[in-house]
């Protein structure tokens, strides 16, 4: 059974369960989500500027009933397995074909709209694929591949999280 908070809510709830949860006790029975990440890290031997606020964000999504404190313990203990130790965040998929995309362009000298006119879109289209807003369909892909020097197929495995396929380069001009 996944813990979601239905507003109105208070902090000290949502601190108390996720403390629960992770099995950690300490003397500040009220505490609040301001302070709740400091608490959290230091149990993993963390002290942490940035940590802070990548902890911080998830709980203010637990804060507002859109994760559920279960899922943010699950968060939480793969970031941060103790011992002084984090890790990154994987890098969305979309976000890989977004920055490929954009990169490719600047390197081609292309702008957005330029791009836009030799796949067939609209300059609207391009900017939200080079923000990860989605990607184009079939035909599109495959228009966009031969614009930039890529295989279509390159660009669907790094919008769908392909790893070898994203290591290739674009064909020569």
């Amino acid at each position: 059974m996944s813990t979601i908070f239905n507003c109105p809510h208070v902090d000290s709830d949502v601190t108390f369960i996720i403390k629960m949860l992770l099995g950690i006790q300490n003397e500040q029975a009220h505490e609040n989500l301001a302070s709740l990440p400091t608490t959290l890290l230091a149990a993993r031997g963390l002290n942490d500027q940035d940590q802070y606020l990548r902890v911080f964000a998830q709980l203010s999504i637990v804060n507002r009933g859109l994760l559920s404190a279960e899922d943010f313990v699950a968060w939480f203990d793969a970031m941060f397995p103790g011992d002084g130790v984090w890790l990154e965040e994987p890098e969305a998929p979309l976000n890989a074909f977004a920055t490929t995309v954009k990169e490719r362009r600047a390197q081609l000298g292309l702008t957005r709209t330029q791009l836009a006119c030799r796949v067939g879109v609209a300059p609207s289209q391009v900017s939200r694929w080079e923000n990860g807003g989605g990607m184009p369909r079939d035909a599109t892909l495959v228009q966009l591949g031969s614009v930039l020097g890529y295989e279509p197929s390159h660009l669907w495995a790094l919008a769908n999280g392909g790893g070898a396929a994203a290591k290739t380069k674009p064909s020569p001009d």
